[in-house]
């Protein structure tokens, strides 16, 4: 019975880290995004640099896959970016 309740034990506090672990790294990925807007009036949320973003439209939880506006189609920016000097 001892080695059952172990078992359940350790389950659960590997869960634990699991799920806290999970909760630090969304919440990293969501400090480290910033705002953009498409030409038509899109909103995202963008994160990443260069070739590397990856935009999130506006309130939605799913990131654009495809490269291109989801109002418009325009082509989503993934050149270089410039620093401002």
């Amino acid at each position: 019975m001892k080695g059952i309740v172990a078992e359940v034990a350790l389950a659960a506090a590997l869960a634990g880290a699991v799920a806290a672990a999970l909760w630090r790294r969304r919440a990293a990925a969501t400090a480290a995004t910033r705002q953009w807007s498409c030409g038509c009036g899109q909103a995202y949320r963008v994160s990443g640099i260069d070739r590397h973003r990856i935009y999130w439209p506006a309130g939605e939880t799913d990131p654009v896959l495809h490269g291109g506006c989801v109002s418009c189609g325009a082509p989503l920016p993934a050149e270089h970016e410039r620093v401002a000097a």
